[in-house]
This record gives C-alpha cells, sequence and structure tokens, in this order.
C-alpha cells in the first residue's frame, strides 16, 4: 500500500507540473493586449484579480505588529499581462519550496476575472495544490468589490470563500475590508500610496487577534 501510494502522489505531482507549465509556456506567448495597470494584485492579503504588467516586478514584505519575528518577504513578476509567477522567499528559505502565480482571464470594462494558484512542497506535509477564483469589480470610482474563494485540490479538499471591499475615497488612500469564511475572520486596514511605486500597508483582524504591516514595491 505504501509503495502504490508512493507511486500515485508522484504521477499527481508530475501531471499538477506539467498543467502548470504548459499554461505558462501558452500564456507567457500571448500577444500583449493591456492589463489593469498600477490596480493592486492583493488587498490586505487576499488576491484581486488584477495582475502585474509584463515585464513588472512586485516584492512585497509583511510584518507582526504584535510580537518580534522574521517578516515574511515574496517576490513577484509579470511574463505577461495575463500571467504573474512568484514565491514566498522566507518560506523558500525554511524549507517550504513554494510557487505562486495568476492568470487574467477576463478584463471587460470594469469587470476582471483570474485564477490564482500556489503549488507547495514541504518536508513535514508534502506536495499540495490550491486553486482560486477572484472576481473584481469597480463599482464606482472610489468603491471596488472583490468576491474570491480558495480550494484545496491536494491532498486535501476545502473552500474558502472571501469577500473584500475596497474604499478609496483619495487617490493615494484605500480603507479595506477583508472577510472570509472557513475560517470566519474579518480584517480591517488601510493601504495608502507613498509613492507610485511603493504602497504601506496597516492592518488588524480577529479570529485569532492580528495586528501587522507592510509594505510592496513595484518594480
Amino acid at each position: 500500500m505504501a509503495m502504490l501510494f508512493k507511486k500515485k502522489s508522484k504521477e499527481v505531482i508530475v501531471r499538477t507540473l506539467i498543467a502548470v507549465l504548459f499554461v505558462v509556456g501558452l500564456l507567457s506567448v500571448m500577444p500583449v493586449l493591456g492589463g489593469a495597470a498600477n490596480s493592486p494584485t492583493f488587498a490586505l492579503s487576499r488576491s484581486t484579480a488584477y495582475t502585474l504588467n509584463r515585464g513588472e516586478g512586485q516584492v512585497s514584505t509583511t510584518f507582526n505588529l504584535l510580537s518580534l519575528g522574521v517578516p515574511t518577504v515574496s517576490v513577484e513578476y509579470g511574463l505577461s499581462n495575463y500571467l504573474q509567477l512568484g514565491t514566498s522567499v522566507t518560506r523558500d528559505i525554511e524549507g517550504d519550496l513554494n510557487l505562486r502565480g495568476k492568470v487574467g482571464l477576463l478584463q471587460v470594462r470594469r469587470v476582471d476575472l483570474a485564477f490564482p494558484f500556489a503549488l507547495w512542497m514541504s518536508p513535514n506535509s508534502g506536495f499540495s495544490s490550491h486553486v482560486a477564483t477572484v472576481i473584481s469589480w469597480e463599482a464606482m470610482d472610489s468603491i471596488s468589490l472583490h468576491l474570491g474563494t480558495w480550494v484545496g485540490v491536494y491532498p486535501h479538499f476545502y473552500y474558502s470563500p472571501y469577500l473584500i471591499m475596497d474604499l478609496h475615497p483619495l487617490s493615494d488612500l484605500a480603507l479595506i475590508v477583508e472577510g472570509s469564511l472557513r475560517p470566519s475572520r474579518v480584517t480591517l486596514g488601510i493601504r495608502m500610496a507613498l509613492w507610485d511605486f511603493l504602497n504601506l500597508r496597516v492592518a488588524g483582524g480577529l479570529n485569532p487577534l492580528s495586528f501587522w504591516g507592510g509594505l510592496s514595491i513595484r518594480i
């Protein structure tokens, strides 16, 4: 049984990697038709449907304001206006190798649709894969809504829907509410554009109690 389980696990990993590489190769050669320029690829911690533009990079860091610790650092790069790939450098250093990305499939007026995904290889828990669907709607010039859900594909199935309300009364300031189910959680925060390429995020949440800050730099 153990040998059969290992064989099936290897087959799942190989098939998943082949599928990801196929999507990456296909979208990398797509013509550049324009993306959601300067739109946030995530609100506070949850993904939006916006992707980085081709050739655009982003470095993000998050740090706990309630206790001292190592900040998490992530890097992402836009291979095309429809595809970005990235990784959590901090988790890579800790031994949890990961590949994260987002495929943008639709941009019609004020509505965007994207499929984020994440692949993990941990020495403790092994291989896991996760996918998501998210729709971003610019309801008004000062209000954006983002509705999405993460789904566990392998080895365990789960789903975690979320809703984000992004209020930006000023061009450089946004008030954000993130709510999710499974687990139930509400996070409140602000995102402030210090410069065109630098954003500051400060947020707090319950269940569990958290208070953190972050910076994201677009290159």
